[in-house]
Order: structure tokens, then C-alpha cells, then sequence
């Protein structure tokens, strides 16, 4: 700030000093003159600003020479400026070399004289009368638009005299009157924050008067509280808010918008220097609608005598023309960018809508209609070069760009030949000038329906003489009027598409024409950049902010100058390179890192953007720190998008990239890939397991057919009505034959057991059901399943239990797991003992607390992790027992090779182990996985021509609340299910290996009174059924749904009501699955009769069903039923069944009411 010699110490600690110091118009304040003295003479400077001094130096040359200076050393427009500084009154304009000058007085000590910068044009004259032109004309300038700019919008305003004292005891301000001065003046501001005008200070009052004289927007903020007086200028930017705002705290009225401008305000206290703020977007409804406008926003400090800021100045101009010329200037240069080099015109096109893509802001959505002849291969689009019009009528959607909602209306095709919307639209674009804005919300009515202001252009391109090859729709940006520049924007746009299309449709058509063409696009990019330099270099402003937002960036960016230099990176660069941080990087530093294997391409890829290619897209792996090239958990997989930075000439100055760690997406894709593999490798296991089973299921389905034809060959001649009874020799062949039939049949049960057991085991759906079980019971039932063969081949057979150890003892564990694997074990044993010489077999069962150690017997593990067996209320919280089983043979034994084959899925010992023993190879597969799903293991020991003994263990828990007692040998022999234990060389006796059986006579005289009511919809099962009853001595009766079973039972004894000739019924026998009404109903309603005692007394019900899942068995127990029957069934089983329970005996093994699944050798029901 310059200060002239005597006055200035007067003025030099007024408050007034420190703003104009940091104002950036140029300003200077003088003594005023009196009147009588000529209005040529010398004036008193007493102060200029340093803006006057640094950017009008020529007005600093005149003031201080001014002082001593008359009217002949001046031209007359010199003079009149001079005599315009002598005798102005408050408020007169004069414009003065490009500088419009406004004159304030302050208590007509002071004479302020403030200069905007104006680029209207003049002739000399004063925009205003000066004080020797009175009386006072309307004020008014001319813009460079030739619009009027007064001081009230819409109106002149007439001047008057106004000599005001601006003391702080007026309540009006020294303005030239206007109906905002007017409206200003009445406010009633001592309702306000500030309080009355007349007692404003100084500072304030001086503050509102440059505000109010200010053509510009400009507010002032008062005070902490921010109390906002505005201009009338200042209207057009609040809105709505005006006139609430004025006089109240900008906190409040601009609450929504203010923490912006409060950030500011505090920027400008704290460091006492005005601030400016560049391009601030705001929304003003100018024409109708609201439109984007940008302003440059200038916040100066208002200080008082002390000089303490006690106020800000704000005052904003409007950049909205260069702020939108810039954001159209860049969407140009991003479409010739990205439609430059493409060969193909799909591509082409689709890089346009990428391009519009990326400015949605300018063209929010934007629609390529083509037409269909340049899809045509076989085409010959010479004839669209000719200077004839092509018109097919076929155009085809090629493309949209943008996320509006409407642009999913659009149709595919139009033919304009028959469409009366857009096909109109598109031939009234052709006829009429280049661009047919379409503002009726007829046919676009779907593509507008969500817009409040929508308007789009149809713009028909023409690719070289061919002006109906193409129409671009476009949708207009709802924030900017469709004047003149977005015209001659969407001309640039049209133009430029229409150049690069044509350049990719000759260069299809004509080579030759094609370099024309991108030559001539070469010299218009050319012609651009030398347009933009002055704009590129403004723009590197903004490169440094990507820089700096680049350093934080979570990805690699990196620069790399020419000659392999990093110049710039950021720290995500250095982790994903391996590079270590700190001081200066080496040339080709980001080489030492990356994988042997990917260097060449690396290489070739940085050659390539050397030479001059624009852009790089490629993957590689750097190791990390001392890694090595095979360790995979040593290696980033990095993702890189490199681009060239050209110099003048045109070469490679740098490359510019970001890398993205994909280590984590390789990963995946390994994943997939593995679980690809494995999903083929278990189709084609699946594959051969269905092969197998088809056939290993079509060999005794085979045998089944071929014998039921014998038997009906060898029985056909000896029907009912032969007199002749069939030979001996017949009958036994006829027996053979069934037992055959029999052994097939059990064989495919085998099958469909194993089968069902290892689908459970694939889906994991195999659970385990503990309860109270005898070790040794299971191991002898295991045997006494195999009594006949045991019997027929004349085997010696015992089952003990280690010596010391209690054989009553019970422990938790499922019965029905451990006695499948027992079946296999021992069937597999009995199977290779028949043509043995020496028949032997063993089975010893013991118990530990200790988990079994191997000694001999090596166990097989599938490397399964076995699941803590944590205290439960299923399982008790009884000590963790291991139950310990080794069953042990005098069989032909293996040999190691074949030792090792075992325990797979469908794998024997050798291939003849199949032709000379059968069998289907997941016996012992099964038997190991449910010996792990037990907790325990398996495995086996054996010598070649000795014998085999294989051991399994698996883990329970020790029973602390029931243990079962056998009263006497006699009690237990007894059981239909008990087996005495023989460990002499003779085996077991004949009547001891086998369940007790009535012979015929005794079924009849304990069947003699007994009556089974059997309910079975299936007629084939219940006549069958009924026959083999019968043929037992029984009397049945017969329901085909649980609805007739209901109305036989009200006619039976034990309906509560005597009924005539009541029916006496034992038993019930009730199929599960039945129309009308099936089982689960029924049995349901004979215990609801029974609680309501429509029935005498429980009657004994028994479930029949095909279902074997322990779900389901479990569910007919909790239905009511007493015993569940699985089917297949033998009547061998059933009619003991029956004699039980109409006898109302009990299982004395304490493991009858298992849950285990029958399919699998289970306990929970009876089964063949």
C-alpha cells in the first residue's frame, strides 16, 4: 500500500486502510475541493492502493502529478476525468480508460474513488452527468451484449443530490435512491442483529454503501453472527431467501449451504488477507427453469479503528461461460481421443457412446441409429459416395449411452416406411436445418417421461456424400439453455462424429480415401491442440491435485520418464513393486522384482509404448522380498493400464500407469479351476459308480428272472387242474431255484444298502444315534446273521470279551453303525472260509479308556479329523470308553500289494476276488468311514495262505444310568434275539447259532385265536401278505386305507360299545403311504380314540414302509406306532414279530429301540 507524504499519517490507522489494502480494484481517496475554486485544479491525494499502483500505473503517474498540474497539460477526456475527481457527489460513475469509476464521500472529508475493470465500450463521455450537468439523468451503461446494466433490475434510476453525513445520525445511507435503495432504506433494521442505520458504525455503513454501489453480486457479513447486506445483484443468487436473509445471521438463512462459506470467512480472520474461491456452482432460475451458473467468489476483511476484522465483503463475478466452455472443450478432445484409431465402425461406435459415456453431464443420454446397408458384409457401399442419397428405410439401434431410465423404451429398429413416430421425426430431421430440437412430448414421451425439463435433438449424420447413413439422438442437459453456444457445441460434437465415422467407413471402402480422411482428422486434432495450449497449461493447476491425490491412492500410480526413470510414485506403487522406500529409485528399478517369466513381456509391452503406442493393458508377477520364482505365497499378481505422455514432436515423453494388486482374483480362479477338477473327476467317479451298480444290480435281477421262469416252467404242467403230482426231481430243482431267487434278492438289498449308505456319506447326511448298548450282543448278533452258512460249512465260531472285563457293561454308542460294520467284516470272513480247509473265525470284543494303540494291525486312515465327543444329552457325560472289535479268520490271507488296495471306494483285493467271490468293493470303504464317523479307525493284518484279522475301535461313552443283567442263561437262551457263546473247537451247536423258531404246529396252536388286520393299498402286497399270514396259522382281515381300517375297528372288540358280532382283531399291520387316508392319519386317530377312551385298551400297531431313513422311522414312533417293518421284509421276521408283541414281550438287548437306518444294518426296525 502507498501512502502519500503529509495526509496519510491522518489516514493511515483508519479502519478503511486495511480493506482497501487487500481489495484488488484499484482505488484512491482524495480531499474534496471547494466549490467556488476551478474544477480543473490540482486535487489532494491522500491515498492509493496497491492495485492501482502495480496494474494502472499510468493513473498513479497522473494523480501525483495532478498536484500541481492544470487543465493544458491533459486532452479534454483527461481533463473531465479530473474535473469528475473535483467536483463528483455521492454515487456518480465516470468511465475513464476501460475503468469504471465510482464516487463515495465520507462526511465530505473524504472523497473514495473505486475502479471496476469494465469492457464496454465508450465514446469519452461520463456515464453519468458530473456535477456540472445538473439536474441528474438515468443512470445506464452499455454492455459488450448491448443489454442495459442499471442499477435496479429492469428500470433506470434517477439521480438526485444526495448529501447525507454519514455521521452514524441518519437512518438513511448516502445512495442514489432506486426502488431497491428504497426497499432497502425501509426495512425496519432495528428488528436486525445490526440494529437501526443511524446507529451503524462507521465501518459498516461504509462497507453497505460500496456493497449497494457494487453493478457485481456483494454481500457483507457482520460481525460473528455473519448478519448478511446485500446488493441488489445479490438476489439473483439467494432466491427464494430474499428478502427473509437480509439483516439476519447467514448461519441461519444459509444454514443448509453455510459451512462452506463459514470455513472461508474464518480463513479470511485468521489470516487477515482476502480469499478467493474460484467457479462456485450454484442453480438460478433465469428463463423458466433452473440452470447451472459458477461465480467467482472474493472475501475481503473489514477492519475498525483498532484494526480488528469485524466483517467480511463479499463479492462475486460469474465465470459460468468459461467453466461450461472448458467442460465442452473437454468432452471434444475425450470423443476424438477415443474414436481416433478405430479400424471398424461397431467400434467406432461404440467408443462414441463411450465417449458420450463419460460426459453425461453435457449429453446426459445419447441414442445411435444406423443404417441396417452398412451391416450388410456382402454391401458394396461405393454407391452411398456417389452424390445420390441413399434412403433405405431400415435403421437399426446400434447403441445408448447414458443411465437414463427412458432409453430402455427405445425401439431396436425403425422402419421409415411404416413407423409414424420416430421414423417421422428422423425424415423431418433430414429436411430440415442440421439439428431439429424435438420439445413435444409425443413421440419421445417414454424417453422424456422422467424428466422434468427435457428436450433432445436429432441430429442426422452423414458419412461422406451419404447423408442418411446415420441419426444420433441427444438429449440436452436440463441445466442449460439450448442457445447459441450448446448449438454450436452439438455442431463440434456432430461434426467430429461425422469425421472420424467417415474415415472408418473409407477406410473400409477405399484406402486411399481413408488416409485423406485421417489426415484431415490429424490436422483438425492438430488444430485443437494448438487451440488448448493456452487452456493445458491452466490445466496443470489441476495435475498437481491428481498428484497429490495419486499419493494416497490405494492402487500403484507411477510415472516413468522415457529413458525407464520413476519420476513420480506413490507408496501403493513401492509395496506392489517390492521396492523398498526412501531415497532416490534407480533407473529400471521396477524391473528387479517381477518374475523371470513375464520380464520378456514386460519388455516388449514398455518397447511398445516407446514407440509410440498409445496404451498398454497387460498382467505380470513380481516377487516379494526374497522370494523365489516357485514359491506361489512369494508372488503379486499385478493388473497395469499404462498411457503415453507425447512431447512436441511427437514421441514418447513418459508413461503413465496404475497397477491393481489381483492376487486375491488369481486365487479365486485357482480355486475354480480346482474345484472344476474335482467336480469332472466326481462326474466320472459318479459315471463309473452308476455303471457299476447297473451292473452289479442287472447280474441277480438276471438270476431272478431266469429262475422265475424255471420254477414256472417246471410247475406250468402240474397246475390246479393236473391230477399228476410234480416228480420229486421237479420239486427239488423248483426249490433251487427259489433259494436262488431268495440269495439274488438279499444280494440287491446288499446293493441298495451300500448305494443309500454311500450317497449319506457323500451329502454328510450320516448321523450317529447313541444309546445303552452290550458291546458283545453286537458282536454276536453280527454272527448270528450268518448262522446258516456258519452251519452249512461247518465252521468253528466264537464271540468273547477280553478277560477282566464286565460282558453287562452298556456304553453309548450306535448299535446300528457298529453292526453294519460288523456285517461286512464277518460276511466278508464267512465268504472266504467256505473253501477253506481250516474254518475258523473269532471275534473279540474289549474295552479302554485309552485310544487302541496299533501293534500288529495297521490302521487305515482317510486323514479325516474325528469331532471332539463333547458331554450332550444324547450322548450322556459318562467317561470316553473306546469299544474295541477283532475278528480274526484261518481265510486264504493277502499279500501286501492287495493290503493296500482295500479300504478304497469300489476296491478289492484283486481282480478275481470279484469272479470268484462277488461282492461289489464298498464293504470295507463303508465299514471305514463309519468307523471314523464313530470316532475310531480300522485296519487289518494278514499272511498269505494263514488268515486275515482286521480291528476296528470306536468311541462311546460309558452308561451311568442304565446297565442291563442277564437273570440266567436260561432267560437269555430264551430271547428270540440271544446267542450263547461257545469257545470250543467245536463251534457253536446248531440249536445255539440260531434264533429260536416255532416249528409249524406251534405257530398254529399260538396263532390259533390270533386275528392281524392288515391296511395296505397296494393289492399285490396284501393279497401276498394275507396268503403268507394264513399259511401261519393266523386270521386276517384286510383294509386298503386307514378310512376302512377306522369303520372295521368301531365293529371290533375293542370298541368302547357293544356291537352285534364285534370282530376280535391281534394286531394291525399299516402301510405308511396310502390314498384317502394313509397311516400317519390313522394311527394318529386310534390313539386319539384310545386317550378318549372310545377304545377297551392299547392295541399293538406296527408300521410297514419302504422308507428306511431314521428321520422317518423316528417320525412313525412319534406317531404312535409300536414297531416299524422296513420293506423288503422276510415272514421269517414278521411272524415272530407279531407272536411278540400280541404276547407282549420285550427286547431284552436293550438295543431294539435304536434309531439307526435299516438300509444300513440299523436296529431301529425289523427287516429281512
Amino acid at each position: 500500500m502507498e501512502r502519500s507524504s503529509d495526509p496519510v499519517n491522518n489516514f493511515q490507522d483508519h479502519a478503511l486502510a486495511s480493506f482497501f489494502s487487500s481489495d484488488p480494484r484499484p482505488t484512491f481517496i482524495v480531499r474534496p475541493t471547494r466549490s467556488s475554486l476551478s474544477e480543473y485544479q490540482p486535487f489532494d491525494l491522500i491515498y492509493y492502493n496497491n492495485a492501482l499502483k502495480i496494474h494502472h500505473d499510468y493513473l498513479q503517474e497522473l494523480l501525483t502529478s495532478t498536484r500541481s498540474s492544470g487543465r493544458s497539460r491533459h486532452d479534454a477526456h483527461t481533463a473531465s476525468f479530473i474535473s469528475f475527481v473535483n467536483k463528483s457527489r455521492q454515487g456518480d460513475f465516470y468511465h475513464y480508460r476501460g475503468i469504471l469509476w465510482l464516487a463515495t464521500q465520507v462526511q465530505q472529508e473524504w472523497s473514495i474513488f473505486t475502479g471496476t475493470v469494465s469492457h464496454m465500450r465508450h465514446n469519452g463521455e461520463p456515464i453519468v452527468p458530473t456535477v456540472q450537468s445538473p439536474p441528474r439523468q438515468d443512470v445506464a451503461h452499455q454492455s459488450n451484449n448491448n443489454e442495459s446494466h442499471p442499477s435496479t433490475s429492469g428500470s433506470s434510476t434517477k439521480g438526485r443530490d444526495i448529501d447525507v453525513p454519514m455521521t452514524g445520525s441518519s437512518s438513511k445511507l448516502a445512495l442514489r435512491s432506486s426502488p431497491f435503495v428504497d426497499w432497502f432504506e425501509s426495512v425496519d433494521w432495528s428488528g436486525t442483529l445490526v440494529g437501526p442505520i443511524d446507529s451503524w458504525p462507521l465501518e459498516l455503513r461504509q462497507a453497505v454503501t460500496l456493497s449497494l454501489s457494487n453493478p457485481d453480486p456483494g454481500a457483507v457479513y457482520w460481525g460473528p453472527e455473519r448478519v448478511i447486506i446485500y446488493n441488489e445483484p445479490f438476489t439473483t443468487l439467494i432466491k427464494d431467501l430474499h428478502p427473509f436473509a437480509m439483516g439476519t445471521s447467514a448461519k441461519i438463512s444459509f444454514g443448509a449451504f453455510w459451512s462452506m462459506f463459514e470455513d472461508i470467512c474464518r480463513q479470511v480472520e485468521t489470516g487477515g488477507q482476502a480469499v478467493k474461491h474460484n467457479n462456485g456452482a450454484v442453480q438460478l432460475d433465469r428463463s423458466g427453469f433452473l440452470e447451472e451458473a459458477y461465480f467467482n467468489y472474493t472475501y475481503m476483511p473489514i477492519r475498525d479503528g483498532s484494526g480488528r476484522i469485524c466483517g467480511m465483503f463479499h463479492q462475486a463475478v460469474e465465470t459460468t461461460s468459461a467453466v461450461v466452455s472448458e467442460r465442452q472443450l473437454s468432452a471434444l478432445l475425450r470423443l476424438g481421443e477415443m474414436t481416433a484409431q478405430k479400424a471398424d465402425l461397431g467400434e467406432f461406435w461404440q467408443a462414441t457412446l463411450r465417449s458420450l459415456e463419460d460426459n453425461t453431464v453435457c449429453i446426459p443420454f445419447a441414442a445411435i441409429y444406423l443404417a441396417e446397408r452398412y451391416y450388410s458384409a456382402e454391401n458394396d457401399l461405393s454407391e452411398s459416395f456417389d452424390g445420390v442419397a441413399n434412403t433405405g428405410s431400415i435403421y437399426r439401434l446400434e447403441g445408448t449411452s447414458g443411465s437414463h431410465e427412458g432409453l430402455a423404451s427405445l425401439p431396436s429398429h425403425i422402419d421409415l416406411s411404416t413407423d409414424a413416430g420416430m421414423g417421422a421425426a428422423f425424415k423431418a430431421a433430414w429436411t430440415q436445418p442440421l439439428l431439429t430440437p424435438i420439445k413435444a412430448r409425443t413421440v419421445f414421451e417414454p424417453l422424456l417421461a422422467e424428466t422434468d425439463h427435457g428436450h433432445v435433438v436429432v441430429c442426422p449424420l452423414k458419412l461422406s456424400y451419404d447423408k442418411h447413413a446415420t441419426c444420433l439422438i441427444i438429449g440436452l442437459d436440463p441445466l442449460r439453455p439450448y442457445d447459441r453456444g450448446y448449438r454450436e457445441f452439438l455442431d463440434l460434437i456432430v461434426r467430429q462424429i461425422e469425421d472420424g465415422a467417415t474415415s472408418v467407413v473409407l477406410l473400409e471402402q477405399e484406402r486411399r480415401r481413408m488416409k485423406q480422411t485421417v489426415e484431415s482428422i490429424e490436422q483438425e486434432k492438430q488444430r485443437l491442440s494448438k487451440a488448448l495450449e493456452h487452456q493445458m497449461r491452466e490445466a496443470k493447476e489441476s495435475e498437481f491435485r491428481f498428484l497429490q491425490f495419486a499419493k494416497q491412492a490405494p492402487v500403484g500410480v507411477y510415472i516413468i520418464s522415457s529413458d525407464g526413470e520413476v519420476v513420480f510414485h506413490n507408496e501403493a506403487y513401492l509395496k506392489l513393486m517390492a521396492l523398498s522406500p526412501g531415497g532416490r529409485l534407480s533407473r529400471h528399478c521396477w524391473r528387479d522384482n517381477i518374475h523371470p517369466d513375464d520380464i520378456t513381456n514386460v519388455d516388449m509391452q514398455w518397447q511398445a509404448l516407446i514407440n509410440g503406442k498409445p496404451r498398454a493393458d497387460f498382467e505380470l508377477r513380481v516377487l516379494r522380498h526374497n522370494a523365489k520364482p516357485d514359491d506361489p505365497d512369494g508372488i503379486t499378481y499385478l493388473s497395469t493400464t499404462c498411457f503415453t505422455q507425447l512431447d512436441t514432436g511427437g514421441h514418447t515423453k513418459s508413461v503413465t500407469g496404475i497397477s491393481m494388486d489381483i492376487s486375491v482374483h488369481r486365487a479365486h480362479e485357482r480355486v475354480v479351476a480346482e474345484r472344476l477338477a474335482n467336480a469332472l473327476e466326481a462326474k466320472r467317479a459318479q459315471e463309473n459308480f452308476m455303471d457299476m451298480v447297473s451292473h452289479e444290480m442287472r447280474n441277480p435281477l438276471n438270476a431272478i428272472l431266469q429262475c422265475a421262469e424255471e420254477v414256472s416252467q417246471l410247475m406250468e404242467p402240474y397246475g390246479t387242474e393236473s391230477q399228476e403230482s410234480m416228480p420229486p426231481a421237479r420239486t427239488i430243482a423248483s426249490l433251487d431255484a427259489v433259494g436262488t431267487i431268495l440269495y439274488c434278492g438279499y444280494h440287491q438289498k446288499q446293493i441298495i444298502d451300500d448305494v443309500l449308505t454311500i450317497s449319506k456319506l457323500d451329502s454328510q447326511l450320516l448321523s450317529l444315534a447313541p444309546s445303552p448298548t452290550r458291546p458283545i450282543q453286537i458282536a454276536e448278533r453280527a454272527v448270528n446273521m450268518y448262522a446258516s452258512e456258519i452251519r452249512s460249512s461247518n465252521m468253528t465260531v466264537f464271540v468273547k470279551q477280553a478277560e477282566g472285563q464286565n460282558e453287562e457293561q452298556c456304553i453309548m454308542i450306535d448299535p446300528g453303525r457298529v453292526l453294519q460294520i460288523l456285517i461286512n467284516l464277518v460276511g466278508n470272513a464267512v465268504k472266504f472260509l467256505k473253501a477253506r480247509p481250516t474254518r475258523e473265525l473269532g471275534v473279540t470284543v474289549s474295552l479302554s479308556h485309552e485310544r487302541p494303540l496299533e501293534g500288529p494291525v495297521k490302521f487305515v486312515s482317510s486323514g479325516r479329523q474325528v469331532a471332539a465327543l463333547n458331554p450332550s444329552e444324547e450322548w450322556g457325560s459318562g467317561e470316553i470308553v473306546y469299544v474295541h472289535f477283532t475278528i480274526t479268520d484261518t481265510g486264504p490271507g493277502l499279500t501286501q500289494e492287495e493290503t493296500n488296495s482295500l479300504f478304497g471306494r469300489f476296491k478289492q483285493a484283486n481282480p478275481k476276488t470279484y469272479a470268484q467271490y462277488g461282492g461289489s468293493g464298498l464293504g470295507l470303504f463303508i465299514s471305514r468311514e463309519l468307523a471314523e464317523l464313530h470316532g475310531g479307525e480300522i485296519g487289518l493284518v494278514s499272511e498269505l495262505g494263514t488268515g486275515s484279522t482286521f480291528s476296528f475301535y470306536v468311541r462311546g461313552r460309558a452308561d451311568k444310568t442304565q446297565t442291563v443283567h442277564a437273570s440266567n442263561d436260561g432267560a437269555a437262551a430264551s430271547s428270540p434275539k440271544m446267542m450263547k457263546r461257545r469257545t470250543s473247537s467245536s463251534g457253536f451247536k446248531r440249536n445255539e447259532m440260531i434264533s429260536p423258531r416255532n416249528s409249524p404246529s406251534d405257530d398254529k396252536k399260538s396263532a390259533k385265536r390270533a386275528t392281524v388286520l392288515i391296511v395296505e393299498d397296494n393289492q399285490v402286497n396284501q393279497l401276498v401278505l394275507n396268503r403268507q399270514l394264513k399259511r401261519h396259522s393266523f386270521d386276517t382281515l384286510t383294509a386298503d386305507n386307514g378310512e376302512v381300517a377306522l369303520s372295521i375297528l368301531h365293529r371290533s372288540t375293542w370298541w368302547h360299545d357293544p356291537v352285534p358280532d364285534p370282530v376280535h382283531i391281534s394286531i394291525i399291520l399299516c402301510d405308511l403311504e396310502m390314498p384317502v387316508m394313509d397311516g400317519w392319519t390313522f394311527v394318529r386317530r386310534v390313539r386319539e380314540c384310545q386317550d378318549k377312551g372310545e377304545l377297551e385298551s392299547e392295541i399293538k400297531m406296527v408300521a410297514v414302509t419302504g422308507n428306511a431313513r431314521s428321520e422317518q422311522v423316528r417320525a412313525a414312533r412319534d406317531a404312535g406306532f409300536d414297531d416299524i417293518v422296513c420293506k423288503p421284509y422276510s415272514i421269517a421276521t414278521l411272524v415272530p414279530l407279531i407272536h411278540e408283541m400280541i404276547s407282549g414281550g420285550s427286547d431284552e438287548d436293550g438295543d431294539g429301540d435304536g434309531d439307526g437306518d435299516g438300509d444300513e444294518g440299523g436296529e431301529g426296525k425289523r427287516e429281512s
